[in-house]
């Protein structure tokens, strides 16, 4: 660091021994919809994460509904593969990178579409947290 004193200024330095904790990252985004010339749509949605020294990766996946019924529940509690339906990436790894292309029929094309990544992790003292992205949402007609 660099900077410029103008004035009369005491400085106190200052140390600390504590170290940051590190935490599990997670994110998502989702694609533009693709318009396929038989009707269908394609959306391609990619969750990525990274996980500290001493986490274990669980799972990892998406969630994904249409419509604004459900679109606040999107938790893998509420999964019921027909309103709430989940992919699961079989990636294992403490970093990685899971891309879904989810293909539209001509019904369900004309729907919004939400989504959620998640990843499930144990930690170094055993615990196992489940961590959710914000809810993404995929316009019809986008």
């Amino acid at each position: 660091y660099s900077f410029i004193i103008k004035g009369d200024t005491s400085l106190t330095t200052e140390y600390t021994d504590v170290k940051p904790v590190p935490t599990p990252v997670s994110g998502m985004t989702v694609g533009d919809r693709v318009k396929l010339d038989n009707g269908k749509q394609t959306v391609e949605m990619n969750l990525s994460w990274s996980l500290p020294e001493g986490y274990k990766l669980l799972k990892a996946g998406i969630i994904r509904t249409y419509g604004d019924a459900y679109k606040d529940s999107l938790t893998l509690e509420n999964v019921d593969g027909t309103n709430i339906k989940l992919k699961e990436s079989v990636l294992t790894s403490a970093e990685g990178n899971y891309a879904f292309t989810l293909t539209m029929s001509t019904a369900t094309a004309v729907n919004d579409l939400y989504a959620v990544g998640f990843i499930m992790y144990q930690n170094a003292s055993g615990t196992i947290t489940t961590q959710y992205t914000e809810v993404f949402a995929s316009p019809a007609g986008n």
